[in-house]
């Protein structure tokens, strides 16, 4: 296996909502089956968001305004991260985002 790191990924730290750009944006996020299935059994408002909130068909969170994440708050913060308990929240996309692996 060949591995390709750009300059930049041993300093680069998420700035969060003071970000001028969003990494929950312009694209689909794709969520893998465990995290699915850990979706569909939360409970509460939390559950019945992430019910209402994600593409069950296609496996994505919905996006709204321009493609936005929905769970992108106006502060460019993730709510699935701060409702949902940290890192342990997100699915493998956005565990391992910015970093990108393919095989080939």
């Amino acid at each position: 296996m060949r591995y390709t790191v750009p300059h930049y990924f041993k300093k680069f730290q998420c700035l969060g909502g003071s970000c001028p750009d969003t990494c929950c944006a312009g694209w689909q996020i794709q969520i893998d089956p465990a995290s699915l299935k850990k979706y569909r059994k939360t409970k509460g408002a939390l559950g019945a968001r992430l019910y209402n909130e994600i593409d069950w068909e296609e496996s994505v969170f919905r996006q709204y305004d321009g493609g936005r994440c929905a769970f992108l708050n106006e502060t460019n913060l993730c709510d699935l991260y701060l409702e949902g308990g940290g890192e342990n929240a997100f699915c493998k996309t956005c565990r391992s985002y910015p970093r990108h692996t393919r095989r080939i």
